[in-house]
């Protein structure tokens, strides 16, 4: 039982570490922008390489689901999540700074 439990809490601290790393970089990200005014291509840049880093640790954060039917559907459901979750604070972000890209 202790065994199976210190599996699932390695597993919720991968996954924890992810969204840590994906939502703290993205804040990060905005406040360099907010002060810096980077160009559009870095801005995207920095963005995917957050996503290509979090993304094979949140699949670490899976390994406690040993059926594929069970881990993929969690994975995909966490890229979903987090792909709105962007989105969002994306375009909060861009309201709150008065960005005006065009």
């Amino acid at each position: 039982m202790v065994k199976l439990q210190h599996k699932y809490l390695t597993a919720l601290a991968w996954t924890g570490a992810a969204w840590l790393i994906f939502i703290g970089g993205f804040l990060l990200l905005c406040l360099i922008n907010f002060h810096l005014r980077l160009p559009e291509e870095l801005w995207f840049f920095g963005n995917t390489m957050l996503a290509l880093v979090a993304i094979p640790i949140l699949w670490r954060g899976t390994v406690c689901f040993e059926s594929p039917f069970v881990r993929f559907p969690v994975f995909f459901t966490q890229i979903v999540i987090g792909c709105f979750l962007f989105e969002f604070m994306s375009l909060v972000y861009v309201i709150w700074a008065q960005i005006d890209s065009l």
